[in-house]
């Protein structure tokens, strides 16, 4: 069977799903926008994420380029939606007629977009992201205070938040150091956001540390004790799934959607319950592996793509 994979993300989460499906026979092309000489070469079309890609693919672009211009017979036209493209309310800018399957990564993203589409002939997948616990050894020790927090540095994962967790963390125990990882997401704001974040981090003598990239996670992760996540928008969080893979304690802010990701136990609403979360963690040396091995695997992920897309190997 012959996949055009188109991801406007750099492959950020999709080349596993390309080295899966060659060792299986397939042939694989992948672009980051929609190519229409790859979609006449395929028999499946994978987009990944509901951008503009299949926008201009269903509904408008320049001749040639639209679907009603090809001939789809024997086509199987694919979408997983993601996040960001939901909340942008680009799914509002194609034609659903021409998608068989329709792939949700999370129950509060699906309940997004089915405010504003109605469904008809699409078969509709719920299929959590999957993650491979493999590349991380469990770490099982005493509960210690090194705090993680690895995010984009942008509003939307929650600086704020961050910045009042770590000012009231010091105040109850000053040994807690806390390592932020991330880029900014936003040049816009960096300039002036940085001043005031290295501002407020001093005028409260808080120990934190700011890193831009780590080489190896798994690495990092052997000295982290938590693993946090502040944002009010996710539709899962990768971050936190490799923290609790490690053995760290997870702490995730209720975010829209977090009760259907995440057991109830490690979900906090306001700083002084996740303040109150860190200094006393719910069962010493408790780890939360489990439940990503049960819910998130890497291969049950891979497995129910491959029953979506058997359809399409005629």
């Amino acid at each position: 069977m012959r996949i055009a994979l188109f991801d406007p993300n750099c492959y950020k989460f999709t080349t596993e799903m390309q080295y899966h499906w060659e060792a299986l026979g397939h042939e694989v092309k992948k672009a980051l926008y929609y190519d229409p000489a790859m979609a006449r070469w395929a028999d499946v079309l994978w987009f990944e994420t509901c951008d503009n890609n299949l926008g201009v693919a269903t509904s408008y672009g320049e001749p040639g380029w639209k679907f009603s211009e090809m001939d789809m017979t024997n086509k199987q036209v694919i979408c997983r939606v993601i996040d960001i493209e939901a909340w942008c309310g680009l799914h509002r800018n194609v034609d659903w007629n021409y998608v068989d399957d329709v792939i949700f990564i999370a129950p509060h993203i699906q309940k997004l977009v089915e405010k504003n589409i109605v469904f008809e002939k699409q078969n509709i997948h719920l299929v959590p992201c999957g993650v491979d616990t493999d590349k991380f050894n469990l770490v099982e020790k005493p509960r210690g205070k090194n705090v993680a927090w690895v995010a984009e540095r942008w509003f939307a994962k929650g600086i704020d938040l961050f910045l009042q967790y770590a000012a009231m963390l010091y105040k109850v125990d000053p040994e807690y150091k806390i390592y932020s990882v991330g880029i900014w997401a936003d040049n816009a704001v960096e300039g002036w956001y940085r001043e005031y974040i290295d501002y407020f981090i001093d005028n409260n003598n808080m120990n934190v540390e700011f890193i831009d990239h780590v080489p190896d996670m798994n690495e990092f992760l052997n000295d982290m004790d938590f693993v946090t996540c502040f944002s009010k928008k996710e539709a899962f969080s990768y971050a936190i799934a490799e923290g609790m893979s490690k053995g760290c304690f997870p702490l995730v802010h209720r975010f829209y959607g977090a009760n259907d990701i995440w057991p109830e136990e490690i979900i906090w609403d306001t700083v002084d319950q996740a303040v109150e979360m860190t200094v006393n963690p719910i069962g010493e040396g408790k780890n939360h592996r489990w439940w990503v091995d049960r819910n998130y695997s890497l291969d049950k992920m891979l497995k129910s793509f491959d029953n979506i897309i058997k359809k399409g190997d005629k």
